[in-house]
């Protein structure tokens, strides 16, 4: 299954609009293929955003769905990026796991996704579930 996942569930720095240090290499190696939503709740880390899921189906996270060109290429460079791969110390901030989205027209869509693998405790919850929105105070919907 792994392998046969090609789609990337982006939320926060690494979504269109939000200058980030691998906007040119997203924009090379992916296509985007509109928003999509997430079952979970976010938070605000710092000046960048955690995902975490919850169990409750009306909580939702607005994201951007990419197409992965070379999906071994581009979640080797993300897992640097996102300091979850194996040269980071463990425990790592984020981890990487295959979760359902629902994309643009509501289809569920399985997609790699960086979830937040730290307690929330503290960390002030964008309710909304629009980093971009939140930050900026505009949607980019």
């Amino acid at each position: 299954m792994e392998n046969q996942v090609d789609r990337l569930f982006v939320y926060g720095t690494l979504r269109r609009g939000f200058d980030h240090p691998l906007s040119g290499f997203m924009d090379e190696h992916t296509t985007h293929e509109g928003y999509a939503t997430a079952q979970g709740n976010l938070y605000l880390v710092g000046y960048y955003p955690g995902l975490v899921i919850s169990e409750h189906t009306y909580r939702r996270v607005l994201g951007e769905l990419l197409r992965m060109n070379d999906p071994q290429t581009v979640l080797q460079r993300i897992d640097d990026y996102e300091e979850c791969s194996q040269q980071y110390p463990a425990p790592h901030e984020y981890r990487r796991e295959i979760i359902t989205v629902n994309d643009a027209a509501n289809r569920p869509v399985k997609a790699w996704c960086y979830l937040y693998n730290h307690p929330t405790d503290g960390l002030p919850e964008l309710r909304s579930g629009d980093f971009i929105q939140e930050i900026s105070g505009t949607s980019l919907r």
